[in-house]
């Protein structure tokens, strides 16, 4: 009987060292993984700004786009009236050069 206490008590004791090993196992992986998770959200925030920079980005180039744009359509127009007055000055200059050819051929 005193063997089997003795048996008893070794198996009782490696039983409690095999728990509180397990338990210390599982206590560093619950750490790892919560670091894991710090990171992770970390990741995911870091993401977040950087993706909302780049739409603040893209939303002002966008906006510089449309006032090119804008501008262009302007000096677009602006050329068009310049080449209608140029035409407009050339025909006055052919009529102009029509009359002195005539003044010249009546006299």
């Amino acid at each position: 009987e005193g063997e089997f206490a003795g048996a008893s008590s070794a198996y009782m004791e490696k039983e409690a060292g095999d728990r509180k090993r397990e338990e210390e196992t599982l206590a560093e992986m619950q750490k790892q993984q919560a670091s894991y998770e710090d990171k992770l959200e970390a990741l995911r925030s870091e993401s977040e700004g950087a993706l909302e920079a780049l739409r603040t980005e893209a939303d002002a180039a966008g906006a510089r786009a449309s006032e090119a744009e804008a501008r262009a359509t302007e000096a677009l127009a602006s050329l068009a009236a310049l080449q209608a007055d140029q035409a407009e000055l050339e025909a006055e200059l052919e009529l102009q050069l029509a009359q002195q050819r005539a003044g010249h051929q009546a006299a």
